[in-house]
């Protein structure tokens, strides 16, 4: 559906407010990631409405230039923006890659990206 967001929180996992901060943003995330259908009012849910996809971005990876590409500068820090802004940082070349874990995550991220529909 046109106009889907993405909401990430970038963390560190040494940080005390992220550790305090999780368990809201999981079931934020938890909200948004679930199928429409299987929402317990999804009857009178308005499909017209926009899709948001909730993502986290560990900072401390090794090699992480994508907490760099949005100017982050503590933690936790949240960013709202269009599928489009996020698939541009994700999907750009020069952001290497750490580990097999992180181009995983990356590759995972664009895939539900990718799989959400039309922009």
């Amino acid at each position: 559906a046109g106009g889907d967001y993405v909401l990430m929180e970038f963390f560190a996992p040494w940080c005390g407010h992220c550790r305090k901060f999780r368990p809201f943003y999981e079931r934020v995330a938890g909200y948004f990631n679930t199928a429409r259908e299987n929402l317990p009012w999804s009857a009178s849910f308005d499909p017209a409405l926009p899709r948001v996809l909730a993502f986290r971005c560990d900072c401390t990876t090794k090699g992480n230039t994508i907490c760099n590409k949005f100017g982050v500068k503590s933690y936790p820090t949240l960013y709202f923006g269009t599928k489009a802004d996020y698939r541009a940082v994700l999907a750009a070349d020069e952001v290497p890659e750490a580990d097999g874990e992180q181009k995983k995550a990356r590759e995972a991220a664009l895939e539900r990206l990718d799989s959400s529909g039309d922009e």
